[in-house]
């Protein structure tokens, strides 16, 4: 009874979960609906030329050589195993985007590192350390560009990069504070008792990460960051929209930090709407910012697509 009773409850919460990614994904859908109405999507899709979105592919191949090169790093893994890495890397990219998450990219990374010989443990502490030092070059970069836009004096709507702005001056020092905090934390009893168990995990692989490891997987966490801003750059070309590097910078950052918010299909809906909101700060028409970030996501996806074939012959057998 007790079992049935376990059995129930997991299934409710897997359907609350399950309407949530619904609603999350409808109700960003009808953002970008609000931005700009369907029509005008079509209409600047029409004027979109195709090279700068086969040179956005190609900024999606290589993405996946550097997020696979980060994961060899943090993994220790010898250079060797960069095939079989790229293949896992545009592998999970494209699970990403299976229906309501079946199988997370995350899972999928984990199980194909422990296929290529890291212990299932360390395994999640890799992508664990390749999650965090990617979403924090992301966060970093984009506070950075709103402060940078600032700075040069963008011109924007209605004063709303300024207090974009200030809000990134406050998280960049909140970070300082809550990583002095951290560092502070973990030399002491208070974490073991205080922290959930989850967190404890998380910490304990993200203190194996030092050194130069640290510093290099840092580094290629800055520029899988920066790749991902050539992105928005190609598709903006691509439709003839005028799009600053700082536009570029946070409209990309924006959008990877909403893809956190749950959705259908790996953050469809929330990111596109992010991406195509911070390019409306910075005076892009409303259908060619809507375009920019719909063709962002389906030249990722094309990418991650190509990718997963051209590496093929390098992917490792399970077993």
């Amino acid at each position: 009874m007790v079992a049935q009773d376990s059995v129930q409850a997991s299934r409710r919460r897997q359907g609350w979960r399950a309407a949530w990614r619904v609603l999350g994904t409808v109700a960003f859908v009808a953002i970008l609906v609000f931005i700009a109405p369907v029509g005008d999507w079509v209409d600047s899709v029409r004027t979109a030329r195709p090279l700068p979105v086969f040179i956005g592919l190609s900024v999606v191949l290589l993405l996946g050589v550097l997020e696979a090169t980060r994961l060899l790093v943090l993994a220790r893994l010898p250079r060797a195993e960069v095939g079989p890495a790229t293949h896992l890397v545009f592998a999970a990219a494209c699970v990403a985007h299976l229906p309501f998450g079946f199988v997370g990219s995350d899972v999928y990374r984990a199980a194909g590192l422990r296929r290529m010989g890291t212990p299932t443990g360390a395994s999640l502490g890799v992508v664990a350390a390749a999650r965090t030092l990617g979403f924090g070059a992301t966060f970093l970069a984009t506070c950075g560009g709103a402060l940078w836009a600032l700075s040069t004096g963008a011109d924007v709507v209605d004063g709303s990069l300024r207090r974009l702005s200030a809000v990134s001056a406050v998280l960049l020092v909140l970070v300082v504070v809550l990583t002095v905090a951290a560092a502070w934390l973990g030399r002491t009893g208070i974490a073991q008792r205080r922290s959930p168990g989850w967190l404890r995990q998380v910490g304990d692989a993200l203190g194996e990460v030092r050194g130069g490891v640290l510093l290099t997987s840092a580094g290629l966490s800055v520029a899988v960051a920066m790749v991902r801003v050539g992105v928005v750059f190609a598709c903006a070309a691509a439709l003839g929209a005028e799009v600053s590097v700082a536009a570029a910078v946070v409209a990309t950052g924006t959008g990877v930090v909403a893809s956190v918010v749950p959705s259908i299909l790996g953050g469809v809906g929330p990111q596109e709407a992010g991406l195509a909101g911070a390019l409306l700060l910075f005076g892009v028409d409303p259908a060619a910012a809507v375009v920019v970030a719909l063709l962002s996501r389906a030249v990722s996806l094309g990418g991650a697509v190509v990718g997963y074939g051209l590496s093929w012959p390098f992917r490792r057998a399970p077993g």
